[in-house]
């Protein structure tokens, strides 16, 4: 059986650097700020823990606990004092992005037919040490994983301003998924009123023919048809907007009896609110009928707070 070379030296310093650069990318995900000093510090004792691999009586090193504590002397260096939720995050952080990378890089190793053995978490290579190979890999996972942080991140930002939209106006109660925009500052000009934008098709079943066709030909330079109910017309409101491509317009907004938002059981009712009418999909994929307000984010805040 042919022996195989470990060489003390390049597994110390590879395991600096890729510690480094595990530590580095868990700062990035977790924001927080690097410190030079202990990072360096933090490689370092991870690097010299793989010394435990190279000398069979050290194996009690390589037990689980030994390395969760270690792990977790890594990540108290690193970051410095913390409380505790925080250093329990970038602990998992750490784990996360160590597993991400050490499975990612031994599958791009495996799929490129390279001769590989991983012990104690170390991988090792015969012949020729492809360490350029590795390097790359560990790049490229880590913009894949940085990207695929930052989409979870917008996704799951998206999620905490959906809510539930109810509107009632004339006897009737319409619901509908709202997205709360911080950049919808749209108001009316002479009461300040904001205004919620709601797509028009929703209103297909509940506003009368006349009042619904009028705006479905974006023919509002118009006064309405004589023939839309007269407490209908009292309530409508011709708000000036300008459009994406910066096009002067003005969105047909209806005056409702109450408006009320609701997400995770609590309720926010603005005293005063316009229902904007667009014709079109406000998103496309769907997930919401109706562009909220940024008011309502405040108005939120202040009742979680009360």
């Amino acid at each position: 059986m042919n022996a195989v070379k470990v060489y003390a030296d390049l597994v110390i310093i590879t395991n600096f650097i890729f510690d480094l650069l595990l530590l580095l990318l868990t700062a990035r995900i977790r924001n927080v700020q690097v410190k030079k000093i202990r990072f360096i510090l933090a490689s370092l004792l991870g690097a010299f823990y793989s010394i435990f691999l190279l000398y069979p009586e050290l194996s009690l090193g390589y037990t689980l606990l030994s390395k969760l504590l270690f792990s977790a002397f890594m990540i108290w260096i690193a970051f410095g004092k913390m409380g505790m939720w925080a250093f329990i995050q970038s602990f998992l952080t750490f784990y996360g992005v160590s597993i991400f990378m050490g499975g990612g890089i031994f599958a791009l190793q495996y799929l490129s037919q390279q001769s590989v053995t991983v012990s104690g978490g170390i991988a090792f290579s015969y012949g020729k040490p492809s360490f350029l190979f590795i390097a790359v890999s560990f790049f490229i996972l880590w913009w894949f994983a940085e990207k695929g942080y930052k989409s979870l991140k917008v996704t799951r930002q998206k999620e905490t301003q959906y809510v539930k939209t109810h509107i009632e106006i004339h006897g009737t109660a319409l619901s509908c998924t709202g997205f709360i925009d911080t950049g919808n500052q749209l108001y009316d000009a002479l009461s300040r009123t904001p205004v919620t934008i709601t797509e028009l098709s929703l209103w297909k079943d509940y506003l009368p023919v006349s009042l619904y066709e009028w705006i479905s030909t974006n023919d509002t330079l118009t006064t309405p048809p004589s023939n839309v109910p007269a407490e209908w017309v009292g309530r409508i409101r011709l708000i000036p907007y300008r459009t994406v491509s910066s096009q002067s317009s003005f969105l047909v907004a209806l005056r409702p009896d109450k408006v009320f938002f609701e997400k995770d059981g609590i309720e926010y009712c603005p005293e005063k609110m316009l229902i904007g009418l667009r014709t079109g999909s406000l998103a496309s994929d769907g997930s919401y009928q109706a562009v909220v307000h940024s008011c309502v984010l405040q108005g939120y805040s202040n009742e979680i707070a009360s």
